[in-house]
């Protein structure tokens, strides 16, 4: 089970995000139970409140929970308790009371990575493409012991404050896709109060505006006061030459061409969340929130290109409505530009 606690801007509360697993009996025990907030010390408990009421969500179990923290706090224990018993406990946890973002943003986004060859040839580019769409900053959950590649790889964006690297590495706790779920909920809570969207979306997967040239032109045509997130179709796209060179190359992905499935909403879609609405998420859908999600046209509006060595095979349409190529988009044109600096 994932835990860790999240503190808010004003530093007078946090959020505790707890990802459960799938056991359903489990989540229902805790749904039911007390939860009581303490200091590193076992300072006189304050009562915690569960954020949400997360209900049976299939693959998406968690919690929230909101603690009050006393002035200088630096750890704080949750503790689950049914028929006057303990039956589950964070154990004392040191609290973050750095700020994962270095100001407020209008625009971000995270993403969790692992050291392999193809993250390391291509993340460069990645950050490259949306900065220039207008995210100002990426969070960086890095889910490994050592995350000294990033800094070799795209030190420049670190040093500016672009991109943020965050730890997020737990031994004993492996499973792939329960982790990214805890990373995008963790994310989605820093981002209260600090970010307006959030983007989330893989390494291999690139947002292309169809008609406005930035996410924040394209954005400012959604209500985000009825909205909790855009939902962004994806569509598989391969390159037409040798995918290791042409992943090396300083423009890619803009070779790459639409080969695969353009797959519906919330089938392999990513999204760009209002953080202040959406309650929990998973990897390709909202689970839980406030306001309907606004679908994006892939066509007409906002699409995700997601650059693979292959195709891959699963139920989705054919995609044959996609005219614009990527290599024609605003930003691959202003990339193959010679006097293209990065900023």
């Amino acid at each position: 089970m994932f835990v860790d606690f999240v503190v808010q801007p004003d530093r007078k509360s946090s959020f505790a995000i707890i990802k459960t697993g799938q056991h359903f009996w489990w989540v229902e025990r805790l749904e039911a139970a007390v939860w009581s907030c303490y200091g590193a010390g076992g300072e006189a408990a304050a009562k915690g409140s569960l954020a949400f009421k997360p209900g049976k969500i299939a693959y998406g179990h968690g919690f929230v929970v909101t603690c009050p923290l006393a002035p200088g706090q630096t750890h704080q224990r949750l503790d689950a308790v049914l028929d006057n018993k303990v039956v589950w406990t964070s154990g004392n946890v040191e609290l973050c009371m750095e700020e994962l973002f270095s100001n407020k943003v209008d625009y971000a986004a995270c993403t969790m990575i692992i050291a392999r060859s193809s993250v390391i040839t291509t993340l460069k580019a990645w950050v490259e493409h949306h900065v220039l769409l207008g995210l100002q900053q990426i969070l960086l959950y890095v889910q490994e012991k050592d995350d000294a590649f990033v800094q070799e790889t795209i030190p420049e964006y670190l040093s500016r404050g672009q991109v943020k690297v965050i730890n997020f590495r737990f031994p004993g706790l492996n499973d792939k896709f329960q982790m990214q779920r805890a990373q995008l909920n963790h994310c989605l809570y820093w981002g209260r109060g600090r970010v307006k969207w959030m983007a989330q979306m893989d390494v291999d997967e690139f947002f292309q505006p169809v008609v406005h040239r930035t996410l924040p032109q394209f954005l400012s045509h959604v209500n985000r006061a009825q909205r909790d997130l855009v939902s962004v179709q994806s569509a598989v796209w391969v390159s037409d030459q040798d995918f290791g060179k042409a992943a090396q190359s300083p423009s890619w992905p803009c070779s790459v061409i639409h080969k695969g499935h353009e797959f519906q909403h919330g089938v392999r879609s990513k999204m760009i969340i209002n953080v202040d609405a959406a309650m929990w998420v998973s990897i390709h859908k909202k689970l839980l929130g406030s306001h309907p999600d606004y679908k994006a046209n892939p066509n007409k509006e906002l699409r995700l290109v997601h650059a693979r060595p292959d195709t891959f095979q699963g139920a989705g349409v054919d995609g044959k409505a996609i005219k614009m190529a990527f290599r024609d988009s605003y930003i691959c044109k202003l990339r193959r530009s010679r006097d293209f600096t990065v900023r």
